[in-house]
């Protein structure tokens, strides 16, 4: 649905939401220099694969296979929009993919970049 990169003089966010598998966000992420952080859907769990490329979301193999696209293992990346009745299955998924800098946002966190 959308990808942007927000950014000010010193910082910038990247944030995807319902891209599905792409590369033009995580092209722009590369050529952004300020890049501090990433936060980026997962909304179903990996069994639900079809579903997820039907609606444009991500599971967490699908976010697997994004995230090298940065090329920015140093970036956190905050992941959010996980389906309700999934949560915990696609944390436990994403927590298996062993990544680096991975965080699961929780419903009110509030986070600083900068």
């Amino acid at each position: 649905t959308v990808g942007f990169i927000v950014r000010d003089a010193e910082t910038a966010v990247l944030y995807s939401g319902d891209t599905r598998e792409t590369h033009r966000i995580w092209e722009a992420g590369r050529r952004e220099r300020r890049l501090k952080a990433a936060f980026i859907e997962t909304s179903f769990p990996n069994e639900l694969s079809e579903l997820a490329k039907t609606s444009g979301h991500l599971t967490p193999e699908m976010f697997g296979r994004e995230w090298p696209k940065l090329g920015r293992p140093d970036i956190p990346i905050y992941i959010y929009h996980r389906k309700p009745p999934y949560r915990e299955l696609i944390s436990e998924e994403l927590k298996r993919l062993k990544l680096p800098n991975i965080n699961i946002l929780e419903e009110g966190q509030r986070i600083r970049i900068g």
